[in-house]
């Protein structure tokens, strides 16, 4: 296991060494994005090795000849620029980040008192490990995905747990957690690190703190659920892009793309996510709110998350898996379908559950709230070229996701009991990063004014 989690990490360290970023100039955000960049790439090496047949006895090799890879590539790029150290963090936010810390083992060490075997992280995420780990020929695959619930879903966090079974030799049921969990750490400073750039280090502690203290922390940080590794790319998209808005770098693209493709990676909502920034930014192009692109080798970044959407698209294809909400599996029909049939008697009770969630005080979701309010009362702010797109994305998922409750085949309070908060709260860390921007804008019209 020293091994399992220790090539994750040197592999990210390469990753991020090969995009011009260094731990002694931003530390907070090296340590937010070295585990997803070491996870995404050791992932992507398994996929390769799964499609070309490797045996699973080999596969604890596989971050030898990765990191070899990774080295080529960047000896054979040029040099990126010295990024500017980042501004130095108060000892208000150092000790909230050493509680988060604390917070985050006891919740690491609470989960080995319960193995794997219960709920959707086992029969979803772990099953499919399982399956990758044991059924590594394609009928025996096939066969095993009719046992899983939702057999289309991408491939990182399973792969990561099949991961650690060929590091113990056989199938774990507390271990394979591990690289899952460790995501909702990385979250933590990933969020302190956008948060303080924009706002400063008061702001991100006032933030953080309650992250920590948020139910749905605890969840991610100790089961295999791929809620959090959403989070955790959603965050390193919002921030990379901000970022390259403000000062373009190659390691603020890295950051974007890698994020994106985490995200895209770990479960199906980052496609409406994706999908709806597309969306809102070619908008905003046509109706001249933000410059028209030009492509140039700066957008090579972009084929990172193009190229895992398009092979878990291949994937699924290839072994007919299908979504059971959009595709085949519904028994009732799908949601489009359904959206019409169940409007009269679901929307009613979908929009007081919203309700509930999120102008509950005592639940972070509420931060959900602020782009809604933001863009009604402060719009010449919200529509600047940095935060446009990103309000759009947050407003408009919030929106299409419960819209997917309304034409749902589940029951529906059985389907809002056990999802609604956890899938929601995949937006709210982006949604912390989106509002320390919103307060840097608000402060910059200030000024100007």
């Amino acid at each position: 296991m020293l091994w399992v989690m220790a090539s994750i990490l040197l592999l990210g360290a390469l990753v991020l060494g090969a995009c011009g970023m260094r731990a002694r100039a931003d530390w907070m955000t090296f340590c937010g994005f070295v585990w997803p960049a070491g996870c995404l790439v050791l992932g992507l090496g398994l996929w390769l090795a799964v499609i070309g047949g490797v045996e699973p006895q080999y596969w604890l090799w596989l971050p030898l000849p990765i990191g070899g890879v990774v080295l080529a590539c960047s000896s054979l790029s040029a040099a990126a620029p010295s990024l500017d150290p980042a501004p130095r963090t108060s000892l208000f936010l150092r000790l909230v980040l050493a509680f988060a810390v604390v917070v985050f083992a006891l919740h690491f060490a609470a989960a080995a008192a319960f193995p794997c075997l219960l709920g959707d992280e086992a029969n979803l995420w772990a099953a499919k490990a399982k399956s990758l780990y044991l059924d590594w020929y394609r009928s025996e695959f096939v066969l095993a995905q009719t046992y899983t619930p939702h057999p289309d879903y991408p491939l990182l966090n399973p792969l990561l747990q099949a991961f650690v079974y060929a590091g113990n030799g056989e199938v774990v049921h507390i271990g394979n957690r591990w690289p899952i969990q460790l995501c909702a750490l990385s979250l933590v400073f990933a969020v302190a690190a956008a948060v303080k750039r924009r706002a400063g280090c008061g702001v991100a502690a006032l933030l953080v703190l309650p992250l920590v203290l948020e139910p749905e922390f605890r969840h991610m940080s100790s089961t295999a659920y791929a809620d959090g590794m959403v989070g955790l790319g959603l965050v390193l998209l919002i921030d990379g892009f901000l970022r390259e808005q403000e000062s373009p770098h190659r390691s603020h693209r890295a950051m974007a793309a890698i994020g994106c493709a985490f995200a895209l990676w770990s479960k199906n909502e980052a496609s409406l996510y994706v999908a709806l920034a597309v969306a809102g930014y070619v908008g905003a192009v046509v109706l001249g709110r933000v410059a028209r692109p030009k492509i140039s080798v700066a957008h090579l970044w972009l084929l990172l998350p193009l190229a895992v959407a398009v092979g878990q698209f291949a994937w699924n294809r290839w072994f007919s898996l299908h979504n059971d909400l959009f595709g085949k599996g519904g028994p009732e029909g799908s949601v489009p379908e359904l959206f019409v049939a169940q409007f009269g008697d679901r929307a009613l009770p979908v929009l007081l559950a919203a309700g509930e969630l999120l102008l509950d005080p005592r639940r972070l979701h509420v931060v959900l709230v602020v782009p809604f309010v933001a863009a009604l009362v402060a719009w010449r702010t919200v529509a600047t070229r940095a935060l446009l797109v990103p309000t759009f994305v947050i407003v408009a998922a919030v929106v299409v996701l419960h819209l997917i409750y309304i034409g749902s085949y589940l029951v529906l309070w059985f389907h809002l009991q056990t999802s609604h908060r956890r899938v929601l709260f995949q937006l709210v860390p982006a949604a912390l990063v989106w509002t320390a921007a919103l307060v840097r804008e608000a402060r910059a019209n200030d000024l100007a004014a």
